[in-house]
Parts: structure tokens; C-alpha cells; sequence
């Protein structure tokens, strides 16, 4: 199984993290560009050029499409999820859905700015984070960039190193 790495929110990291646990999921932004499955993508560049005509403010859009193509298209239930908050490495979660284009998350009847309707079902795992970023090889796999939303972890996780 692969594990991944998730920033919970640019400006909210922990409300963003409490809402997780609150509700069972976990989100990442660049709504605006509507649901992936009703679009017709073949790599994370062709996101990216979407996230520029949608966010042509934002200087993130190459960081946003590798970021989203892994959350709709690589990630898969069972994989774990390493969530960070205000500080690295805060919480561990198990995909437990498929992608979906949901509303946006509120926190304490807030939504959450940066348009987080891309989401996955997960639920909390007993991992220790720390630990299973270490057996992840406590780093990006080759081609991610650690400054990315989500990352896939250099290592996936096997019956050797669990």
C-alpha cells in the first residue's frame, strides 16, 4: 500500500485537521475547477493548466495539478495517509472511498477558503506518524516535491517493513 502525505490547509491547518476527524475525510483545494470525474484528464500537467485559467492569482498551479492528480487518480482505498497540520506528521488515516466532489467543509459553520470540495472518506489509524514517515523513507517519492499539497512517500508500505 502506498502512504502519502496530506498538508491539511494553507491557512487553517488545524481546524482543517479537527474537521477531518470530525467528519471522516480529507479534502484539498482548487474546487473551482469543478469535479474530476466529469473531465476528461491523462496527466496532472493538463490539472495544472486547468488550476491557471480557474486561480490565475495563484503561482502554485504546476504543485496543484501534481497534488490532485495523485488525490483523484493514484490514491487508493487502503493506502495511508500521514496527515500535517501547524506541525509535521500530526495523524495517520486509511483511504477508505473513492474520490468525490462534495460541499465545501465548514469549521464551526466557516467554510474553509481554497475551495476543498476534491475529498476521500477515510478513518483515523493507530499508526504513529512519526514511525510510519520513517518506514515511508521520510521523503518524497521520485518526481514529488515536498512543498506539494500531497505527496506520495518514497517507500509504500509492505509486509517487511510493517
Amino acid at each position: 500500500m502506498n502512504i502519502w502525505r496530506l498538508i491539511t490547509h494553507h491557512e487553517d491547518a488545524d481546524g482543517a485537521l479537527a474537521w477531518s476527524r470530525q467528519n471522516g475525510r480529507i479534502a484539498i483545494g482548487w474546487g473551482k475547477i469543478g469535479d474530476l470525474r466529469h473531465q476528461i484528464f491523462n496527466s496532472s500537467k493538463e490539472i495544472g493548466a486547468i488550476i491557471r485559467q480557474y486561480y490565475p492569482e495563484l503561482n502554485n498551479s504546476g504543485l496543484g495539478g501534481i497534488s490532485l492528480w495523485n488525490f483523484y487518480s493514484q490514491m487508493q482505498k487502503g493506502d495511508l495517509v500521514i496527515l500535517s497540520s501547524s506541525r509535521p506528521r500530526q495523524l495517520v488515516v486509511e483511504v477508505q472511498g473513492e474520490y468525490e466532489y462534495s460541499a465545501i467543509p465548514k469549521i464551526n459553520g466557516v467554510e474553509l477558503s481554497g475551495h476543498y470540495q476534491h475529498q476521500r472518506r477515510i478513518k483515523v489509524s493507530e499508526w504513529n506518524p512519526e514511525k510510519l514517515w520513517q518506514l515511508a523513507g521520510a521523503r518524497p517519492a521520485t518526481g514529488q516535491n515536498i512543498r506539494q499539497t500531497l505527496i506520495k512517500c518514497a517507500r509504500p508500505l509492505s509486509q517487511e517493513n510493517s
